[in-house]
C-alpha cells in the first residue's frame, strides 16, 4: 500500500487481488487528472494486465485530492487484505493506548506460550519460544515497530506481535467495531481474526475504498480519532521514504 503526497495530491491506484495490495502513483497533471490521463483508457489498460484469466478478482478505487474518485471497479466490494490490515490495527492502538507507548504490556511471556490464547494456535511450539525472545519485555511502541515491519525480525515475530497488540485491544471484532464508529469511511474495514489464525470465517478484509480513505488520512496527515502527536508517530511508522512532505511514500512495509 503506498501513496506520496504532491501539490496537488497525485492519483491514488489500489489494486486488492484476493489477498494482495498495491498502490501504484501517477505525477500531479496541472489542470486535472482523468482516467485517461495516464496514457489511454485505464480499463483496456486494467484489462491488459489479464488477472482475470488466472481467476484472480480484482478491485481498483482511483482518487485524486480535491477531485474525489476518477476510476473504480468492485471498489466496495471486500477482499482479502493480508499484512495491509495492520495499518488499521496501528491506527486503533494510537487511539485506545496511545498515552502508553513506552509502556511495557503485562503478561506477554505468557500470551506467548502454547495454548494460552487462541491467537497464537497457527504458531509452532518452537516458533512461540523464538517469539517469546523477540517480543517479551517490549514496549508497545517496540512492538508497532515490529509489526509494522520497520526493524528486522522473523516472519512469525512479525505477526505475533500483531496478534499481541490486538489482544491488548480486546481482539479483533473489537478493533473492527471502533473503526466502524470512528469514521464511515473505514466501515469496509473487517478484521476478524488474528494473523496465522483461521477462524474459519476467513482472511481480514478490506474494499479499496476503505483503504483509499485510510491512506488518504495518512498522506493527509489528517486522521480520525488522533490528535496532531498521534498522528505524526502513525505517519512516522508507515513512511516508506522520503520525510513526510510532497514526495514522500506512505507505505506499510512487510
Amino acid at each position: 500500500m503506498r501513496i506520496r503526497p504532491t501539490p496537488p495530491s497525485p492519483p491514488l491506484f489500489r489494486v486488492l487481488l484476493a489477498g494482495a495490495c498495491c498502490l501504484w502513483m501517477g505525477h500531479a497533471i496541472p489542470g486535472g487528472v482523468t482516467a485517461g490521463s495516464f496514457g489511454g483508457d485505464l480499463e483496456s489498460r486494467v484489462e491488459a494486465l489479464n488477472l482475470f484469466d488466472e481467476g484472480l478478482e480484482l478491485g481498483i478505487e482511483v482518487a485524486v485530492e480535491g477531485q474525489g474518485v476518477i476510476y473504480t471497479r468492485s471498489a466496495s466490494v471486500a477482499r482479502s487484505a493480508a499484512s495491509a490490515i495492520k495499518t488499521a490495527v496501528l491506527l486503533d492502538l494510537l487511539m485506545v493506548l496511545g498515552d502508553q507507548l513506552e509502556a511495557v504490556p503485562a503478561g506477554v511471556e505468557s500470551l506467548l506460550r502454547p495454548g494460552t490464547h487462541p491467537a497464537f494456535t497457527g504458531f509452532t511450539p518452537e516458533q512461540l519460544a523464538r517469539c517469546r525472545e523477540a517480543l517479551t519485555g517490549r514496549t508497545h511502541r517496540e512492538l508497532a515497530r515490529i509489526m509494522m515491519g520497520r526493524v528486522p525480525a522473523t516472519n512469525q515475530a512479525y505477526n505475533a506481535a500483531c496478534n499481541v497488540i490486538m489482544v491488548k485491544l480486546g481482539g479483533p471484532r473489537a478493533i473492527s467495531e471502533r473503526l466502524r464508529a470512528l469514521d464511515p469511511a473505514l466501515s469496509g474495514i473487517d478484521i476478524n481474526r488474528y494473523m496465522e489464525y483461521w477462524n474459519g470465517d476467513g482472511d481480514n478484509r478490506a474494499t479499496p475504498s476503505a483503504l483509499v480513505a485510510l491512506y488518504s488520512m495518512v498522506s493527509r496527515g489528517q486522521v480520525s480519532g488522533l490528535d496532531a502527536e498521534r498522528t505524526t508517530i502513525l505517519r512516522e511508522l508507515v513512511l516508506a521514504t522520503g520525510d513526510g512532505g510532497p514526495g514522500s511514500v506512505f507505505g506499510k512495509a512487510g
